[in-house]
């Protein structure tokens, strides 16, 4: 501890990529005309890290319930509307999820 300290003094950071795992590797939903549709995933570190981030959607149909999270686990929610599409209507769209790690001793 007091050598991580004294790193820290002396402007010594050190920097990782957070190892996360993401619950589901694509969201698939099936809906009715009209109905909104809940669904989601669960992000999770593998490394005990703290790790802050946002999430966006590319299709204005999907809204992220959960836009922002911090900590080791975390459950981001969707809300998908399907008013105004015809049957057999197929949407795509990607979430983003950009993470920071905290880097910061837990005491």
């Amino acid at each position: 501890m007091q050598e991580c300290i004294e790193n820290l003094a002396e402007g010594i950071f050190e920097y990782s990529v957070p190892q996360i795992e993401l619950s589901e590797k694509k969201l698939i939903i099936s809906t009715k005309y009209g109905e909104n549709k809940s669904t989601g995933f669960n992000i999770k570190t593998l490394d005990g890290k703290i790790v802050e981030g946002s999430v966006y959607t590319s299709n204005y149909r999907l809204n992220c319930q959960t836009p922002q999270f911090c900590g080791r686990e975390a459950s981001i929610a969707f809300e998908f509307n399907s008013k105004g599409l015809i049957e057999g209507s197929v949407i795509e769209g990607i979430a983003r999820v950009p993470v920071e790690v905290d880097l910061a001793s837990e005491f």
